[in-house]
């Protein structure tokens, strides 16, 4: 297994053994200790005293755990950015299909009542997974209207 993961890390580009590297917790011990022996070979390391100084570890931020650092907080902050600057569409599909079921079934909708409260809570308390979701389910709404509205042309044809 170890020369085949070495025959791995030979034909790794610079900049994926870089990666490695700075994402080195995320990899085995073996993994790493290849990673570092084939940098040292290329020139990208002059030793491994400086593993730490050029290639720090990047942590990521996890979408369910509150942001720590400053650092974590500007990274969940423009992706808050990016998913309030859909909020707005997200409310108009929610709105949509809610009047949609409302006016042809004549009951309430709770899955599109859910999906705008969901899109609220979102909007105040970012997660990232949460609005992934919430994205996913919006597409998947407009494209559940567009069937719906198609069914209806077609029976009245």
């Amino acid at each position: 297994m170890k020369s085949n993961l070495k025959d791995v890390m030979v034909n790794h580009s610079n900049k994926t053994l870089c990666e490695i590297l700075r994402t080195r917790n995320k990899y085995t011990p073996e993994a790493i200790d290849l990673a570092i022996e084939e940098s040292l070979k290329r020139g990208l390391l002059a030793g491994v005293g400086e593993l730490d100084a050029k290639f720090p570890i990047a942590e990521e931020v996890s979408p369910l755990k509150k942001p720590k650092t400053e650092e974590e907080k500007g990274i969940l902050k423009k992706a808050s950015k990016d998913f309030n600057s859909k909020e707005g569409y997200l409310y108009l599909i929610g709105l949509t299909t809610g009047s949609y079921i409302f006016f042809t079934m004549g009951s309430i909708p709770i899955v599109p009542v859910v999906f705008i409260v969901l899109v609220f809570y979102c909007s105040f308390y970012y997660n990232k997974l949460l609005a992934n979701i919430l994205i996913w389910l919006g597409a998947f709404q407009v494209v559940a209207i567009f069937f719906a509205l198609c069914t209806l042309i077609f029976n009245y044809l």
